[in-house]
């Protein structure tokens, strides 16, 4: 099975203006000075003549304006992108959007939930999870019904013995209730 591509994760300035070099750097340094320590995550880049280039921002040309995109190792979380969105404002007096994003899985990397291997106990907790939900509603229906709990089932006198917690009915119990009363 081929091993997920790593996903990519940046921070972009989007700006109507185009900036000068000495402004892109500084939005560099910005992200690399007030962002978590070692966030920058260059791109890797080998020329046809051999030689490797690390890119750490790259900018592009929009219908409206200019982005500038920095790779980084994760994703930021909003504390985080916020401190670089204060700081960048403080030095650049024009309108700006500043987004942190990773792009949505690709198709490839989905094949890694090709097959998924679920713990028993887990699977086990859930169903008990599960069970115990839908019984608390319906128990909540019964009684808001006018049912009473009862030591033998009666429609005419709205008793019946599952109106208990389900942690304290008898696994016998549990099993007559899934049969007569889940999913219905």
């Amino acid at each position: 099975m081929e091993t997920p591509r790593k996903l990519d994760f940046d921070i972009t300035l989007l700006t109507a203006d185009e900036l000068n070099s000495q402004d892109a750097k500084e939005f560099l340094l910005l992200v690399r000075d007030f962002g978590p320590k070692g966030i920058l995550e260059p791109y890797s880049r080998t020329y046809s003549d051999g030689t490797k280039a690390n890119i750490f921002i790259v900018m592009s040309v929009l219908e409206d304006g200019y982005q500038y995109k920095v790779p980084l190792k994760r994703n930021l979380t909003g504390d985080e992108a916020e401190a670089i969105v204060v700081e960048w404002a403080k030095f650049y007096d024009k309108d700006f959007d500043i987004e942190a994003t990773s792009p949505v899985l690709r198709m490839q990397d989905l094949s890694m939930f090709d097959e998924v291997d679920i713990d028993e106990n887990y699977e086990m907790l859930a169903h008990t999870v599960e069970n115990s939900i839908s019984h608390q509603r319906w128990m909540t229906d019964k009684v808001n019904e006018g049912w009473r709990y009862g030591m033998t089932h009666s429609s005419d006198d709205k008793v019946c013995p599952f109106l208990m917690p389900w942690e304290q009915l008898s696994e016998s119990a549990k099993t007559k209730w899934i049969d007569n009363y889940a999913n219905k």
